[in-house]
Formats: C-alpha cells, structure tokens, sequence
C-alpha cells in the first residue's frame, strides 16, 4: 500500500464544494454553540434555559450530521472516481529542496560559527538592560554551562531549528490572532479550532509533516510551527481583548476610528501579553524539537536518543540540562522584559 495514496486528490471540483461545506458547517456550528452558551448563562428563567439547551442541541445535530455526510461523501466519490487525480507530494517535496538548499542549510551553517562567548555575552547584555545585574548573571551563565559541557554544537543545531520554526509561527500566529480578537464571532471559531489543535499529543504533528516532505529538516520545522503557533494565536487573543475597558472608551470618545484603536490602543497595551505568547511558543517549539530526535536530526535531541539504549545516564541528564538551560534563559529575558513592560503601563503594581 503506497504510504501517499491518500494524496493523490481527486480533481472534480464538486468535490471541494462538499468539503468547503462541512467545513462551514462546522465554523457556524462552533460559532452557534458559543452564542447560546452566552445566552444560557445569561438567562435566569427554568423555561429560557430549556429552549437555550433545545437549541443548542438542534444546532449540534445539525453540524454533526453534516460533518457525517462531507466524510461519507469524500470516500464515496474517492471510490468511484479514481481517474482524475494530481499528486501534492511532488510539490511539496521540490519545496522542500527549495527551502533547504536557499535557507535552512545556510542558516544552520552561520548558527554552527557562532562562538559560545560571542552568545554568553549577548544574553548578558540583554538582561543587563532588561532588569539588571540578575537576569543577565542567570542567562549567561546558563548559556556558558551548555558550553562548558560539551554540547556547544548541538546546541547551536536546536537554536538554528528553533528560531527558523519560531519566527515563521509567530509570523502566522501573531497577525492571526490579531485578526480573530477584532470580533466575537471570528474568536469564538479560533478558539474552537485551537481547541481541537491543543487535544493533539505533539509527536502527532510529524504524521502529516512526514508525510508531506519526507524524513528532513522541513518535516521538523513544519511539526514545530504547527505545534508553536497555538499559544501564540490565543495569547495574542488573550492580550487584545483583556485590554482595559477605561482605554477603550476614552480612545472612542476621542473619535478613534476602530482601527486606530487597535494598533494605537489595543496593540501597544496588550505587547506583554502577546510576548509571552512568544515565549509559550517558544517552548513549545523547544519541545517540539526535541520530540523530532525520533526522526531524522541532529544536535541535543539525538543525544539524548543515542544516550537511551546505551544506558549512559551521565549524557543523558547532563544534555537534558543542556536543553533545560536554553529554555530557561529565554524564559527568563522575555517574563523580565514583560513584567517591566506592565509596570510601566499600570497594568499591575509597581
């Protein structure tokens, strides 16, 4: 059974019109459902509550039904028509030729040349002037530790891979999550979808990566935005929306048009929120990685893969410090950089 057969994608487009429904079926279903759990919260009377729960079930039912249908049809019309087909995989594998020969395999170079006090220095620096003597003590000498053990390249392999996947999740997710914070509804259908994204255990997301572009570097910056973009979509949600009330009005009563409010109200109070959402998501792409030394990889991840059947428990838990170290140190930075950010903006006290 060829592993990519369910890739090769029927070309009728009635076809896609069945998909196209289910999947609005299943955004107004989601949408609907969230509308009538605020309703119910909001009514007081037994009666109100009854028809709130009547609803809601019919309109569950409803979207269940025609999840049902999309995917019968699907495997319906795969069966009887198997003529018509074009295969994704070719293109995603030149892609992936692409990316890697242009940009992963020149980026993974330049991180390799960087001297460890070249990086203990610029982590010093940076907390120096985020908060002091402490945060730039505590972050250069975790990087120094990574260093004195022995792990400086493999090391500088997981940076390489982290801040390529990290960069482009937050380029999908930030602008995303700015986008679904403008109204209820678009929220209400995010929130849904990130909920369902959340329920994945994470190795599952080098499934459809694999699958797409073989066993390289790409399957693994894929799984990791995949992974990574979650929390920086809600956290940017999350930031928008719990700006306070006060600022709001006065930027109305100003005559701010809508989007003026956004990017001169809403966005410059709610940066601590969604930096911490960068910071989610880099450990979650740290995470992310690692998971991915069960494939093709090098660095920190394959260490403590080798480590595992070789019993050399030593290795294993001095790499693991390792990776705890990176994460650690930018954890640090970024939650320093975001409480003083909040302080200064009265967002909580001094």
């Amino acid at each position: 059974v060829d592993l990519f057969d369910f890739l090769h994608l029927s070309a009728r487009p009635w076809i896609y019109v069945f998909v196209a429904a289910g999947l609005v079926a299943l955004m107004y279903g989601a949408s609907a459902r969230t509308r009538l759990l605020a309703q119910a919260s909001d009514d007081v009377g037994s009666h109100g509550e009854a028809a709130t729960q009547a609803r809601q079930s019919l309109r569950f039912t409803w979207t269940a039904a025609m999840t049902v249908i999309v995917a019968l049809g699907w495997v319906t019309l795969r069966t009887i028509d198997e003529s018509f087909t074009f295969n994704i995989r070719n293109y995603t594998i030149a892609f992936r030729d692409v990316l890697e020969s242009w940009v992963l395999l020149p980026m993974r170079d330049a991180f390799l040349t960087i001297p460890w006090v070249g990086l203990v220095l610029l982590f010093g620096v940076i907390g120096y002037f985020i908060n002091g003597r402490r945060p730039a003590l505590l972050a250069a000498g975790m990087i120094a530790f990574i260093s004195l053990a022995g792990f400086w390249w493999q090391a500088m392999w997981i940076f390489y891979q982290l801040t390529f996947a990290v960069l482009l999740a937050i380029i999908f997710g930030v602008p995303f999550g700015i986008w679904a914070a403008t109204t209820a509804r678009r929220n209400a259908v995010v929130q849904v979808i990130l909920d369902f994204f959340q329920t994945f255990p994470s190795f599952v997301y080098l499934f459809p990566a694999i699958m797409f572009f073989g066993v390289s570097e790409t399957a693994i910056i894929v799984a990791v935005v995949l992974s990574a973009s979650v929390p920086a979509i809600r956290y940017t949600i999350f930031g928008i929306q719990n700006v306070p009330k006060p600022l709001i009005e006065a930027s109305t009563m100003a005559g701010c048009t809508r989007r003026q409010t956004l990017w001169k109200v809403k966005l410059p109070m709610a940066i601590p929120e969604i930096m911490l959402g960068i910071n989610q998501t880099i450990m979650f792409g740290l995470f992310m990685v690692m998971i991915a030394g069960l494939i093709k990889t090098t660095g920190l991840a394959r260490e403590l893969i080798e480590a595992q059947p070789n019993i050399d428990s030593g290795r294993a838990i001095v790499a693991g410090i390792a990776v705890a170290c990176i994460g650690m140190s930018i954890d640090l930075l970024i939650s320093e950089w975001s409480d003083k950010r909040k302080k200064q903006l009265g967002l909580i006290e001094a």
